[in-house]
């Protein structure tokens, strides 16, 4: 009766004996993971003898290679981004193994080498996660407000137009040594002025007292100087002598 009493408590301890306690480890692969679960079981000689399987998924647009670097221990991943795209990180949700062997059950690992390399034995889905190619923005120059406004105060002409029974008064700014930029209706209203009596066109410069003469101007071809639909309203004049330049 006795020998019947001890036998399923040696049962009891021969099964337990086998059992390996696990500690958290790393991925072959530089970087760090989280959320890692602690597995207890058996060490690598004790795993299940069916074939490791790694699914490859992506996430957004890109694709997935094995690298060529890929050996019997290791396996290496490659994850090429789409045209507009960028490799952003892995996400592991299965198992991994250390350099021990000790083998790591992950949910929700993060990596971000590229190629990552995982032990041949590991098993569970792989996938890589791209995001769009955001552009950052560009950071301008600083500018010299000041030198700014002087020269944009020397680039202003003073666009004056008289005659005995008219007079017109607006801007205009140099573009080029003998060219100015302004509106389409200005220069109509010159070429209207310029057919009364005694008619005077002149430009004039009032932080540096200058005087110059119009000889041609333009029109935007496309200008519809009775208003009937919308048009660019842009003019050009011309002078005979040279002026200060905008740039």
């Amino acid at each position: 009766m006795l020998k019947l009493l001890l036998l399923p408590f040696l049962f009891v301890v021969g099964c337990g004996a086998g059992v390996t306690e696990m500690t958290a480890g790393r991925p072959s692969a530089d970087g760090d993971a989280e959320n890692e679960i602690f597995s207890e079981g058996a060490e690598t000689e004790d795993t299940p003898t069916s074939a490791p399987e790694v699914r490859i998924e992506t996430s957004g647009g890109g694709s997935v290679f094995e690298s060529v670097a890929s050996s019997e221990r290791y396996r290496q991943w490659l994850a090429i981004p789409a045209p507009g795209w960028v490799f952003d990180r892995w996400e592991l949700v299965g198992s991994t193994f250390r350099e021990d062997g000790t083998e790591v059950i992950y949910r929700g690992g993060f990596f971000g080498d590229n190629p990552l390399e995982l032990d041949s034995k590991s098993d569970g889905v792989l996938t890589a996660v791209f995001v769009e190619d955001v552009p950052e923005p560009e950071i301008l120059p600083p500018v010299d407000l000041v030198n700014s406004v002087a020269v944009l105060q020397d680039s202003t002409w003073l666009v004056l137009a008289v005659s005995d029974d008219s007079a017109l008064i607006a801007t205009a700014f140099a573009i080029s040594e003998t060219r100015l930029a302004t509106n389409a209706h200005v220069v109509e209203g010159i070429k209207d002025i310029l057919r009364e009596p005694n008619a005077h066109v002149g430009l004039f410069q009032h932080e540096t007292g200058l005087e110059r003469e119009i000889v041609r101007v333009w029109t935007h071809p496309t200008y519809d100087a009775d208003g009937l639909q919308p048009t660019p309203d842009l003019g050009i004049m011309s002078t005979a002598e040279a002026m200060p330049t905008f740039a």
